[in-house]
Order: C-alpha cells, then structure tokens, then sequence
C-alpha cells in the first residue's frame, strides 16, 4: 500500500470536508472560502479578484464591464425558459432584464465568505449567477474565471 498517497488523500479530503461542514454550520469565513477554491481551482486569487470587479461593475451599472465578465454564450434561466445570449452585445441589450433592481441587490449584499462553492464554480445568492474558470485554450492551460449561468426563476 502507498501511504503517501493515502495520507495525501486524507488531506485533501479533510481540506475540503472542513470549509463544507463551516459553511453548513453558517460559520463559514473567508478564509475557508479560499482554502475550498485553493484545493479545487489551485488558487483563490483569481476568483477573488474577480467576484470583487463583479460588484463594483454592477453597482456602478457598467454594463460594458460585466459584459467582459460574462462567458459566450450564456444561458439565462427565467421562469422556465432558457435564454441563449451568444454575444457581449445580445448580452448588454438584455442587461436591464438581467440585472434588475433586485439583482444588483443580489450581488451587492453577497459576502465574499457566504460564497457556495463547489467543483464547478461558486454561486452567488441563491444560485442567480454562477462563475468559474473558463478554458482559453484547447488544452486548457490558460483560464479565466466567467459568469457561466444566470438563473433568474
């Protein structure tokens, strides 16, 4: 048996468990937060930065802005129905019936250590915008962290 690598599965196993079982207990801080995106996205950094530019963007309503922080296309979810936005553009014009008054409310009460976060991204609120790392390349090397999904329901 290979207890390195039995151990090294504890480890991380425990370092996943103990953010889950904080943020299930609301005891959840940020530091957890990072350690959580540390062990399944290999960095927080990224990820912090960029739920910080999301709400800035948002509460200036720079559209422009949170258009680049969006991954084409995007599928917004709305009372059942789907929505395809496949450009910035189809995405800005859509803007006010995305981002509504209680969206931006949404995004600007959401703190950083109440992020659900998971193996494919992290949500804010209740799962109205999810983000995570985008693949830049075909090997994926090289990634951004995007808006991935709106649910809107």
């Amino acid at each position: 048996m290979n207890w390195s690598r039995l151990f090294a599965g504890i480890g991380l196993a425990a370092t996943l468990a103990l953010p889950a079982a904080s943020f299930a207990q609301g005891a959840q801080t940020e530091t957890d937060v990072d350690a959580r995106m540390d062990a399944l996205f290999g960095a927080h950094e990224p990820y912090r930065a960029f739920f910080e530019r999301l709400q800035h963007a948002v509460a200036a309503g720079d559209k422009k802005a949170v258009a680049e922080l969006v991954s084409y296309p995007v599928a917004v979810h709305r009372a059942g129905t789907e929505t395809t936005l496949r450009t910035k553009r189809e995405f800005i014009a859509r803007y006010p019936s995305i981002f509504t008054p209680t969206l931006v409310d949404i995004v600007a009460r959401q703190k950083y250590a109440a992020l659900f976060v998971r193996d494919q991204g992290a949500m804010i609120g209740n799962g109205e915008i999810w983000f995570g790392g985008v693949c830049r390349d075909k090997a994926c090397k090289q990634s951004d962290v995007k808006i991935t999904a709106f649910n809107l329901d």
